[in-house]
C-alpha cells in the first residue's frame, strides 16, 4: 500500500518505519521550517528502527522518502496519517489542504478531542470538498523514542480504539485497520477524543512535581513521582470523564486501558497506581525538565479543557479537570482555558443534542 505520513517527530518516525519494513510504499512530509527533522534521514535514505521482542513490530533499516513538499509526498497516497501534536493539527491541515484527496483515506493519530471535527472543518475552509470524513485514533499506538536517524519503539497498544467524523461514514476506517487489526472500532470521535490516557496520566503527574519539573531534576516519572496520591487524583478525573458513559459512549477506565494495551509486554496490577509504577515499558520514563513540555503544553489546553467543556455540555461534573486546569495555568503562567480547543475556538455553537448528532452527521 503506498502510504503519506506527515510529521517528523517519535510518532512520525514510529509510523512511517513500522510500515515501511512491512514492505509499503512511505513517504514522510514535514513542514519546511522543522526540514532539520528529516535532514538526516533524506540523506540516509530511511530510518534505523530498533523494536523490543516483547512489541511484536520489526527491526531494521526501513527505506522511505521524505520531503518539505506536500505535493510530492501526498501524490498517490491511499492512507495519510497525521501524527503530530494536536496544536498543529490545525497548521498541517491548513498547508496539505491542497492536496488530499476525495480517494485517500486520513487518519489523525491521535485525534485528541474535536482533534478530526477541527481538522475537517479547516479543509473546507481551505477550499478542500472533496475529503468526506476523518478517522482518528485515541493515541498514538507505539511507545516510541527517535533520534536523528532512528526510532526505538518499545511499545505496541493492542486494543486502540479507532472512529471517524462523521460517525455515518465509518467506511472510512478500512483501511486504518487493514493496517492495524489490532485496532477496536468505536462509535463516535466524542468516544475516542474522550479516551487519550495521556491526559489523565501527564497531567496530575507534572503538577503534583511541579518542583521537580521546574528544576530540571532527574526523576523518574511513573515507577518513582508517579505516587499514591498522584493515582489519587488521576482516579477522581477517571471517574468523571467515565460518566460519558451514561451519554451512549463505549468508555473504559484508564487503569483497564494501560493494562489491557499491554498486557502482552508485562502490564499488570488491580489498580492505576499498580499497573504504572510495575509496568516494565515505563521504567526508564523520566519527568520532563521544563514546564513548556507537552505534558503542559499539548495535554492541557487539548486534552484538560477540551473533556471539561465535554463534561459541562452533557451535564456532568467535572471539578477535578477543572481544578487540573486553573492549577495549571497558575503554575505556568498561562492561561490554559483561553487557548483550549473548544467548540467556540473551533466555530461551533452546539448543545447536547446537536453535538451528538453533529457527530454522527457532519455538515
Amino acid at each position: 500500500m503506498k502510504i503519506a505520513v506527515v510529521g517528523g517527530g517519535n510518532g512520525a518516525f514510529a509510523v512511517s518505519s513500522d510500515f515501511a519494513l512491512q514492505g509499503h510504499d512511505v513517504a514522510l512530509f514535514e513542514l519546511p521550517e522543522f526540514e532539520k527533522n528529516i535532514d538526516a534521514i533524506r540523506r540516509a535514505g530511511g530510518i534505523h528502527l530498533t523494536s523490543i521482542p516483547s512489541s511484536g513490530r520489526g527491526s531494521g533499516f526501513a527505506r522511505l522518502r521524505a520531503g518539505v513538499d506536500p505535493e510530492e509526498v501526498l501524490r498517490g497516497a491511499e492512507v495519510v496519517f497525521v501524527v503530530v501534536p494536536a496544536y498543529a493539527q490545525k497548521r498541517m491541515g491548513e498547508v496539505c489542504a491542497p492536496y488530499f484527496k476525495k480517494e485517500q483515506t486520513l487518519c489523525l493519530m491521535p485525534g485528541n478531542l474535536y482533534g478530526s471535527i477541527e481538522f475537517l472543518r479547516t479543509l473546507r475552509r481551505c477550499g478542500n470538498k472533496e475529503v468526506e470524513a476523518i478517522a482518528e485514533m485515541e493515541c498514538l499506538i507505539y511507545t516510541a523514542t527517535r533520534s536523528e536517524t532512528g526510532v526505538e519503539i518499545r511499545g505496541f497498544k493492542r486494543g486502540l480504539g479507532l472512529s471517524v467524523f462523521p460517525s455515518r461514514r465509518m467506511e472510512a476506517a478500512a483501511k486504518v485497520r487493514a493496517l492495524y487489526p489490532e485496532s477496536v472500532l468505536r462509535e463516535n470521535v466524542l468516544a475516542t477524543g474522550a479516551s487519550n490516557p495521556n491526559v489523565l496520566l501527564h497531567v496530575p503527574l507534572v503538577l503534583l512535581n511541579f518542583a521537580n519539573v521546574e528544576r530540571g531534576l532527574d526523576v523518574l516519572s511513573f515507577h518513582a513521582a508517579f505516587t499514591p496520591g498522584v493515582a489519587r487524583w488521576v482516579e477522581s478525573m477517571d471517574a468523571e470523564r467515565m460518566r460519558l458513559a451514561e451519554k451512549g459512549l463505549s468508555m473504559v477506565t484508564t487503569e483497564e486501558m494501560v493494562r489491557n494495551w499491554y498486557s502482552s509486554q508485562g502490564a499488570g496490577g488491580k489498580t492505576i497506581h499498580e499497573v504504572m509504577t510495575t509496568n516494565p515499558l515505563y521504567a526508564a520514563s523520566k519527568l520532563p525538565k521544563t514546564i513548556t513540555h507537552r505534558y503542559f503544553t499539548e495535554d492541557v489546553p487539548y486534552g484538560v479543557c477540551s473533556i471539561s467543556e465535554l463534561l459541562r455540555i452533557c451535564g456532568l461534573p467535572c471539578r477535578s479537570f477543572e481544578a487540573a486546569a486553573a492549577l495549571a495555568s497558575v503554575a505556568c503562567g498561562e492561561n490554559f482555558s483561553a487557548k483550549a480547543r473548544t467548540l467556540a475556538s473551533i466555530g461551533l455553537q452546539l448543545d447536547e443534542r446537536d453535538l451528538f448528532a453533529y457527530v454522527a452527521n457532519g455538515e
